[in-house]
């Protein structure tokens, strides 16, 4: 059996979303289903193969709505780290988001 799910649990909150994407996981491996998973929780209790996407191109100085997603690499890259990627402050700068949100966004995120 292969099962895919695109954003399990999706629109519920960060903590219960993450536990359910993890015990989803647990009984996959229990009965040795293979999967593949999307999702934004971070720190899935899971042992499996994380990918991510490599996202904004580092060279990528300037952006509008038009071409942001020209400046994202898609490609699939395999992740250790259990983490999802911290690049939506620094799109909104490139989009030119007002600078005492993002601030005010960076303190509470400790950047």
């Amino acid at each position: 059996v292969l099962v895919l799910i695109d954003e399990l649990a999706r629109t519920t909150n960060p903590a219960e979303g993450r536990v359910i994407v993890s015990a989803l996981l647990s009984i996959f491996a229990e009965k040795d289903v293979k999967s593949f998973i999307t999702t934004h929780y971070d720190n899935i209790v899971a042992s499996c193969k994380r990918l991510k996407v490599k996202g904004l191109l580092p060279s990528i100085k300037s952006v509008d709505m038009q071409s942001i997603t020209k400046c994202i690499d898609y490609t699939l890259v395999e992740d250790k780290s259990g983490e999802v990627p911290l690049e939506a402050l620094h799109i909104a700068e490139l989009l030119g988001v007002n600078n005492d949100l993002i601030d005010k966004a960076k303190k509470l995120l400790k950047y």
